[in-house]
């Protein structure tokens, strides 16, 4: 291909095993390792090797084909989603044109970066303008619909990546319940509407689960594997107080966790239950007896996500606070943004798990400079702060 997809290598790994899983067993999430079929991907998230085994299936696609056709079709219908609702709320020529140069650019960055995180993107940019224009525009029969997709949407990105929705989901609730000026009953049965998007897809996930451990208990035995349902998570905070290397945390690195876990007790499978406990007790026995290595580490990722924030959401943060938006909008681009921070917080502040923060910090420039662009414009803007846009 002119174009490898990025994926981690080892989920390439469970990529390719997961695609030659269900060419051989037609059973959704297990995977073929060589010797036996396995649960797909068991220490990690799922849904990603569900649509690759689908559309390797269905087009005869190796990994990288798959993973091409994925990342482009999920991207591509969110930009142009995206860029519908921009082009319904935004009058002004000039507001356009800078949104979809953002919008393009955030996308280009997210599809380059690849992996499961580009459900962050995916959802911000598919869910949130159209969801702002038929709220503004108070066309409640329309945005029952709309948020019935994005429940839908929301429960398909978490499947690939748990909680990449999540942020997205508390934005639209501040807005649907502060913004909204609907009555209570119908901001009611909007919510509901919402919440029953994402319990079909739930549903449907939990059956998916139910085939696949009844396949792997008919051909290994029910004791011959423990399938788990999404990605390990005190794993991934232990190896997150690494950040900034430490006699106790050396590095964030996988092995780090593996070692402690085995100098506790070498019987503890990885990403087990018993795993998972040991490296919880161990991240807190971290907090409470090296407290000045954990604040140095929370400074540290606070300092890069701050950095980030700075990066994409730019001169929008000086358009907002010259043109203020209702201040139910600003708080719920407050919690969206708050809630994608702790991926960075609790882990790393690399760019793939902060793609949700950067998302809405994009969608928040873009709707503030708008704002400006409707009432005054760039260079009014720079007056304010007493700047000139052209030196004396």
């Amino acid at each position: 291909m002119f174009f490898k997809p990025n994926l981690m290598p080892c989920r390439r790994v469970q990529a390719d095993q997961a695609i030659a899983g269900y060419e051989k067993a037609h059973v959704p999430l297990v995977s073929w390792d060589g010797a036996k079929f396995t649960a797909t991907a068991n220490n990690d998230d799922k849904g990603l090797f569900y649509f690759l085994q689908k559309l390797s299936s269905w087009f005869g696609l190796n990994t990288d084909q798959a993973l091409f056709l994925f990342y482009t079709l999920s991207l591509s219908l969110a930009f142009l989603l995206g860029m519908l609702g921009i082009v319904l709320i935004f009058k002004e020529t000039r507001s356009r044109l800078f949104a979809t140069i953002a919008l393009f650019l955030l996308t280009a960055l997210t599809f380059v970066r690849g992996d499961l995180y580009i459900m962050y993107t995916v959802f911000a940019l598919a869910a949130i303008p159209l969801f702002l224009y038929f709220l503004q525009a108070g066309k409640s029969g329309w945005l029952g619909l709309h948020l019935a997709f994005a429940g839908l949407l929301a429960g398909t990105a978490n499947f690939v990546r748990a909680n990449t929705a999540t942020g997205g989901i508390i934005f639209i609730l501040i807005a649907l319940f502060f913004y909204y000026k609907g009555s209570f009953k119908n901001k009611l049965v909007l919510f509901v509407t919402l919440i029953l998007g994402l319990v079909a897809v739930n549903s449907s996930v939990s059956n998916l689960y139910e085939k696949r451990d009844a396949f792997l208990a008919s051909v290994n035995g029910t004791e011959s594997v423990r399938p788990v349902k999404g990605h390990a998570f005190w794993h991934a905070v232990y190896v997150g107080l690494g950040y900034v290397k430490n006699p106790v945390v050396r590095d964030f690195r996988d092995e780090v966790a593996f070692e402690k876990v085995a100098e506790i007790n070498p019987a503890i499978k990885q990403y087990s239950p018993e795993y998972e406990d040991a490296l919880k007790k161990e991240t807190i026995s971290f907090v409470t007896e090296h407290p000045f290595l954990f604040a140095i580490n929370l400074l540290a990722k606070l300092g890069m996500i701050l950095i980030y924030i700075l990066v994409f959401a730019n001169i929008g943060l000086i358009a907002a606070y010259f043109y203020r938006n209702p201040w139910p909008l600003d708080l719920a681009f407050l919690g969206a943004t708050g809630f994608n921070m702790l991926f960075g917080i609790l882990v790393v502040p690399r760019l793939n798990y902060l793609l949700g923060l950067v998302a809405f910090a994009v969608l928040y420039a873009v709707f503030s400079i708008n704002k400006v662009l409707e009432n005054s414009s760039v260079q009014e803007l720079f007056s304010d702060l007493r700047l000139k846009l052209k030196p004396r």
